[in-house]
């Protein structure tokens, strides 16, 4: 019973997590090619993330698990459509690089899920990279630190967000917790870097 009320809490706290993650840290990717900006592809950007984590990511997992009725596996398959167009789009626009960031990301984000976090952790440096990549059509100092700084913070929230997954293994869950958060503090000196590199230029 308690694992069933844990799965109900974390499907109401999907969305909340996708914009924790994926969609607030593809904006500050898009926002840091400033004074270059194209709100259309940053549109698209957070459409796309969006598809690609909360639809295909969690919705696959629950499938996989057989948590899912029927008429909802649909959405997977219209996930994967929306998010390919999107991606062939960007990539008209942006260039070849774009496939290759997306591929890398949804790769990762999938093995993040169901394997090792780490791998979620790292799908954050392409998800920026690629976002800052789409707005100016190349990598700058600055946004490699803003990357690493993403990856620190989708590392230690995916940790912080199977920290029932931790319980049930017999952990401490405060101390799972305070390991999330000291994750997550890790990125802030690349952070800083980052915006000493934005600035100076």
């Amino acid at each position: 019973m308690s694992r069933l009320i844990m799965d109900a809490i974390r499907s109401k706290t999907y969305p909340f997590f996708t914009l924790l993650t994926g969609v607030i840290h593809t904006i500050i990717g898009s926002l840091a090619a400033y004074p270059i900006l194209h709100w259309e592809r940053l549109v698209l950007i957070v459409i796309d993330v969006f598809v690609a984590q909360e639809i295909i990511m969690h919705l696959t997992r629950d499938m996989m698990r057989g948590a899912l009725r029927k008429t909802l596996k649909m959405l997977v398959p219209v996930g994967s459509i929306i998010n390919a167009l999107i991606t062939a789009y960007l990539t008209y626009l942006a260039g070849w690089l774009v496939v290759v960031f997306v591929a890398l990301c949804v790769i990762l984000l999938f093995y993040g899920m169901t394997f090792k976090e780490i791998m979620f952790g790292l799908a954050g440096i392409f998800a920026v990279l690629g976002s800052y990549y789409i707005q100016t059509g190349t990598i700058k100092f600055a946004s490699v630190f803003l990357s690493i700084f993403a990856m620190w913070q989708w590392w230690g929230g995916i940790h912080l967000y199977r920290i029932d997954y931790w319980m049930e293994k017999g952990l401490d869950p405060i101390a799972e917790r305070n390991e999330s958060l000291i994750m997550m503090s890790m990125g802030i000196p690349p952070l800083i870097i980052s915006i000493i590199l934005l600035f100076s230029k």
